[in-house]
């Protein structure tokens, strides 16, 4: 006996007992054993009961399928599992500049804002104490520089001496002076004019701006909301492109490539393959799951990857070559107990259960290392109908 036949006759041997009656006959063993008369719609009993029969009519009312096995061009990798997350540099957290009320909140989690868009207004004594000191230094400012003009012109016709003149000029330069420090005060809470509303009690208040655009992934505020100087309001990020953070083993690290494109998968969209491109991998490992994070940079212009998303990245090998092989898509693989299994389509209407070893995966392919021939047929839509058909068929065979 082969290898493969052993090492496929041990997995066959942990099975159960339903999944034997299927399988057991068939692994390896040609699979050309087939009842002589079956009704329209049927499974084969006895020996052959891997085989089942379909009229024409249920082959068309279960949407039965079936493709060619075909060979495809494989990469060794080792497959890692991650979770999308944004993109560092195109995030941000908008905290709050300084301390008071939430007097009207704009968005929401899942809007999408532009650079500079009103967020949310905060009113407070510390915006009405800044704005205030901001009028007072430019009223300073302006009569301080109308002194001083009148002080030259009265110079000029030696109605007063140059020490006015000089003391006006010092007056103005010190209310300049304060007038730039109320103004960056103003900056530092996000406002870039002279821009406030004052309410009924006197309080004045100020528009958080978006400081990016993107899109609103966290809110930690709500109408009539307290905050405190620096506390988190917003977290905004821009999801065009996102980062798949894959965890690889330790003892993987030695053969993975450090850079090079990855493919991407994810149950949300089973048929779909997403091209990424390897980063970085962290120099760092976490000690407690002796992995190490790869970080995959892909294009997300379609918003179908989502935050906090689970995927599965193939990491690609280093130093190996692309395998030609076998190939059946992964729709056409059924599971029983376990065991992986095709139908192979012998005549329209027959399709005989077929366990298979499997390799490796890409492209919505799965690689057949034994089990197929080539020019055979098997059914990738509607194989579920067969499994079910099998299956009742061994229920019934025991209850008798």
């Amino acid at each position: 006996m082969k290898i493969e036949e052993r090492r496929y006759q041990t997995l066959l041997h942990q099975a159960s007992p339903l999944a034997l009656v299927a399988l057991a006959s068939l692994a390896f063993s040609g699979c050309n054993r087939t009842t002589e008369e079956h009704h329209p719609n049927e499974v084969a009993s006895g020996d052959a009961l891997h085989e089942v029969r379909l009229s024409a009519e249920a082959v068309r009312a279960g949407d039965i399928h079936s493709v060619p096995v075909t060979f495809e061009t494989f990469h060794p990798h080792v497959l890692a599992s991650g979770v999308i997350r944004p993109v560092l540099q195109k995030s941000a957290e908008v905290k709050a500049r300084v301390g008071g009320r939430v007097h009207r909140l704009y968005v929401d989690v899942g809007d999408r804002v532009k650079r500079g868009q009103s967020l949310v207004t905060i009113e407070g004594s510390e915006v009405t104490a800044v704005l205030a000191r901001r009028r007072t230094a430019n009223a300073r400012v302006r009569a301080s520089e109308e002194a001083l003009h009148r002080a030259e012109r009265l110079f000029e016709i030696k109605a007063i001496s140059r020490a006015v003149v000089d003391l006006r000029r010092a007056e103005n330069e010190s209310a300049a002076a304060e007038a730039e420090a109320a103004r960056q005060d103003v900056l530092r809470l996000g406002l870039d004019q002279e821009i406030s509303v004052m309410n009924s009690t006197g309080t004045s208040a100020f528009d958080v701006l978006a400081p990016m655009s993107g899109v609103i992934l966290r809110r930690s505020v709500s109408p009539d909301l307290l905050v405190e100087k620096d506390d988190s309001l917003f977290f905004i990020a821009d999801l065009s492109t996102v980062w798949a953070l894959a965890d690889v083993y330790e003892k993987d690290l030695g053969q993975v490539e450090e850079k090079g494109s990855v493919e991407v998968r994810t149950d949300a969209y089973p048929d779909t393959v997403f091209s990424g491109r390897i980063e970085l991998i962290e120099p760092a490992l976490d000690e407690a799951s002796h992995t190490a994070h790869v970080r995959v940079a892909l294009d997300n212009a379609s918003g179908r990857l989502r935050i906090g998303m689970f995927v599965t990245v193939a990491v690609p090998l280093r130093g190996t070559s692309e395998v030609r092989a076998a190939a059946v898509p992964d729709e056409a693989l059924q599971k029983i107990s376990g065991l992986p299994a095709v139908f192979v389509e012998k005549e329209p209407g027959r399709y005989e259960l077929r366990p298979v070893e499997t390799g490796r995966e890409a492209h919505g392919m799965v690689e057949i290392r034994h089990g197929l021939r080539d020019g055979e047929r098997v059914v990738e839509r509607g194989a579920f109908v067969l499994k079910s058909e099998i299956l009742k068929g061994t229920i019934a065979g025991e209850e008798h």
